[in-house]
């Protein structure tokens, strides 16, 4: 009896151990690696070794904990045999299987993955000296394993949706502000982006003709408040460059009024451009500013480097604007709204269901409803309430005005208004 209890212990014991310098090792983060290496030079440095090429490390646990365990069963199988005789072989295979399964797997890695800062200095020396100790095994070992595995493979530390699953956690538990979250969220999902998703439409541009002059860039720049403009000939596709504010003050000083003689080469993108490949371009020949162009050769819009950072960190607001109004209450029933704003805002400021795979503004949701272009009084009915067209400016949807059938509670407005 004696020796059946030493035996399942000593293989208990050892695949406890394995189970938990394995789930140790996994456990380490880079960070906690580098500050280790400051405090303890040695076992930093042996630690930051195993990280970087795990196979090692891993082989020799799986090694030590797999012949532990095979051994283990046999031997201890066959002193259960002589014990207890057969018609008891079942019931200790069932015992031992379910401790194996706490005390070998459950137990050591959930100890392992909960106190692995305390853990993982010593965790190192044992596992040090087991790769020591299994070297002459994990030689061929490690030569079958590069005969097998493919040439020049590349690991992949995380994938988007990975790094995704991390910033959500992370802002879950606090360790990430609301706009850190944002942030990098943003950035992650920045390689599918088009310029397309992010340009200033050909139809809000500010633009100046050549034959307007110096003067002429001087007012628009005045009234729109940005400091560079495009600058066209006969028409809006036929841009010829781009004009900056201080160029524009200096010639008016000096009493000049052709813009072809301050006028900068303009940078022209198609509208497909993903936005993160131009943040690098435009990073790199230091241009703040470029012509969308579409698949016709027409100008599609205009982007800048702020626009680009927006997708990123947010809007960003500047001395020039005022913040954006996007709704304005009438009367207790009535609410006067954009039709830039976007569909998901104005469904959740109204508390109405809209059909926002469909659409992206409320302008847009209008004309698509309306099967053509709105004039002024045009109606779309929702339910609860109906959309009406108050503004046009040219072919698009400037303003609306939403009336509810029945008077709205505090509820249904969100505290919005």
């Amino acid at each position: 009896m004696f020796n059946l209890l030493l035996v399942v212990a000593i293989a208990m014991g050892l695949s406890f151990m394995c189970s938990l310098l394995e789930s140790v090792l996994l456990s380490v983060t880079p960070t906690y690696v580098t500050l280790l290496t400051e405090q303890n030079p040695k076992i930093g440095k042996q630690l930051a070794k195993f990280r970087a090429s795990i196979d090692e490390p891993i082989a020799a646990i799986l090694l030590l904990n797999t012949t532990s365990n095979t051994a283990g069963a046999a031997l201890s199988g066959a002193l259960a045999l002589e014990l207890f005789g057969s018609k008891w072989m079942a019931a200790f295979s069932a015992a031992l299987t379910l401790g194996i399964l706490i005390f070998s797997e459950i137990l050591p890695k959930t100890i392992g993955s909960t106190f692995w800062k305390t853990i993982a200095p010593t965790a190192t020396i044992i596992i040090s000296f087991l790769i020591v100790v299994l070297k002459p095994i994990l030689i061929p070992l490690a030569w079958i394993n590069r005969a097998i595995a493919p040439k020049n493979r590349k690991k992949q530390l995380a994938s988007r949706a990975e790094l995704k699953a991390l910033a959500d956690i992370g802002y879950k538990e606090g360790s990430l502000e609301g706009s850190e979250w944002q942030a990098v969220t943003n950035i992650i999902n920045l390689r599918g982006s088009s310029l397309s998703d992010v340009m200033t439409p050909r139809t809000k541009m500010v633009a100046v003709a050549l034959e307007d002059g110096v003067v002429g860039a001087k007012e628009a720049i005045l009234s729109s408040g940005h400091s560079r403009l495009p600058v066209y000939d006969e028409s809006i596709d036929d841009i010829e460059g781009i004009v900056l504010s201080r160029d524009v003050w200096r010639a008016y000083d000096a009493g000049e009024t052709d813009l072809r003689k301050i006028m900068r080469e303009a940078r022209f993108v198609p509208w497909s451009k993903p936005i993160d490949v131009l943040i690098r371009e435009l990073q790199q020949e230091q241009v703040s500013m470029v012509i969308v162009v579409d698949e016709f050769g027409g100008t599609a819009g205009v982007a800048t480097m702020e626009d680009l950072i927006e997708e990123i960190v947010g809007e960003i607001q500047d001395e020039h604007e005022t913040p954006a109004v996007q709704f304005e209450k009438i009367r207790d029933n009535q609410i006067k709204i954009e039709g830039v704003m976007p569909l998901d805002d104005a469904q959740e400021l109204l508390n109405i269901k809209l059909p926002l795979d469909s659409y992206d503004t409320v302008g847009g949701f209008v004309f698509g409803e309306l099967g053509r272009v709105p004039v002024v009084g045009d109606e779309v009915e929702v339910t609860n309430g109906r959309f009406v067209v108050t503004e046009m400016d040219e072919l698009r949807v400037a303003t609306v005005r939403f009336q509810y059938l029945e008077q709205p509670s505090d509820s249904d407005t969100h505290g919005n208004l």
